[in-house]
């Protein structure tokens, strides 16, 4: 076996008809274009974490009023790829190790692939913990965003050393700029629908269509 693991992102990969989860979600709950984009300028210019970036955007949602049904009403827009359980179970069925390495957040796999956690060996995403009120109440890093700045390769390299398979060993599937570095690194990048040329060069094998079953011949070499 060519590539013993098998990594995905979520936004516009295991799902299809989105970019960034935040802004879909900042845009439907109304939130004004400067207001976003300033928090995400601090957290480029390295003034504030990506804690504190998620928190503060939490704390505009809350103020806002909105709720768990309002993430679920948007939530239920959305659209998983084609062929996504279909190709799951086939790297499974072959021994691969499959994992999620994603800035998205935790309830958009709870509601789309509530199967999530059987279906991946390893799940690294961020959580909005909610009140008792439903109400969005705290932010919490995932995995990878566990450190002052967002490194998706760094945790991608711990994971490797922990479970034992190597860089080289390694397929992921990516669709935007935070994936560039991963899709770099590892001994195969698929760039699936890509955003842009940046991503498609990244990348050995550049996907157009929105159906996960392509990635199989070059992860399994059939």
């Amino acid at each position: 076996m060519k590539y013993r693991a098998v990594g995905f992102d979520v936004d516009g990969t295991l799902i299809k008809n989105i970019g960034y989860c935040w802004e879909l979600f900042h845009e439907r709950f109304g939130v004004a274009d400067r207001v976003r984009l300033s928090l995400k300028r601090q957290y480029f210019e390295g003034k504030i974490t990506y804690k504190e970036w998620g928190s503060r955007e939490v704390a505009i949602w809350r103020e806002l009023g909105v709720t768990r049904a309002d993430f679920i009403k948007v939530i239920g827009s959305l659209c998983l790829s084609d062929g996504m359980h279909e190709t799951l179970e086939l790297l499974r069925q072959s021994g691969h190790f499959l994992f999620i390495l994603s800035g998205t957040l935790r309830i958009i796999l709870e509601r789309l692939i509530p199967d999530y956690e059987s279906l991946f060996d390893y799940t690294a995403v961020s959580n909005i913990v909610f009140d008792e009120e439903d109400r969005p109440n705290a932010f919490e890093p995932g995995h990878p965003l566990r450190e002052a700045r967002e490194s998706k390769r760094s945790e991608l390299e711990t994971l490797c050393s922990e479970r034992g398979f190597a860089l080289s060993e390694t397929a992921y599937i990516g669709d935007n700029d935070n994936d560039l570095e991963v899709l770099e690194a590892v001994g195969l990048g698929i760039a699936f629908c890509p955003r842009n040329t940046r991503v498609r060069s990244a990348a050995k094998v550049a996907i157009e269509n929105p159906d996960l079953r392509k990635v199989l011949p070059h992860i399994l070499g059939r």
